[in-house]
């Protein structure tokens, strides 16, 4: 079965750089609903859907020209 790209998760510190915010802003994002994804129950990290992180890049208008 193909993947596609919107199905990709990646770090919350890689969504922090995109977006030019802390990790902990990309945690509280993710922890309020802004940001979804899915979190690892062991480790707790939380890791950021490619999906969610481009609506959120398109809603605030800024450009997601590379990432499309």
């Amino acid at each position: 079965m193909k993947k596609d790209k919107d199905d990709e998760y990646i770090s919350t510190r890689e969504a922090g750089e995109i977006l030019g915010i802390s990790l902990s802003s990309v945690a509280r994002y993710f922890d309020k609903g802004i940001l979804t994804g899915k979190k690892n129950p062991i480790t707790n990290w939380r890791y950021v859907s490619r999906k969610s992180l481009l609506s959120l890049m398109k809603k605030h208008g800024m450009k997601v020209e590379d990432w499309d």
